[in-house]
């Protein structure tokens, strides 16, 4: 398991239409070591438990080794400011 503190940059629908499911984008700055890092999600309200996500910094939890973009199951914790 990876964790990571992320301030979430973007959330759009992949405007190349690469994923077949038709999974948003989310992008997310790594507040603890640098770096950008991308995840295709369902519901991004759902995933985040917050109805817009965009500009707020979670604690994620992801099951899977990082990958670009990561597809894999993680889980949001919000962070207080």
């Amino acid at each position: 398991m990876t964790a990571m503190t992320v301030r979430v940059t973007g959330v759009e629908v992949d405007p190349l239409g690469r994923d077949l499911l038709r999974r948003w984008l989310v992008t997310a700055e790594a507040l603890d070591g640098g770096g950008e890092i991308t995840l295709l999600v369902h519901s991004p309200s759902l995933a985040f438990r917050d109805a817009a996500p965009a500009g707020r910094v979670f604690r994620l939890e992801l099951a899977e080794p990082v990958s670009e973009p990561y597809a894999g199951a993680f889980t949001a914790h919000p962070v207080e400011e």
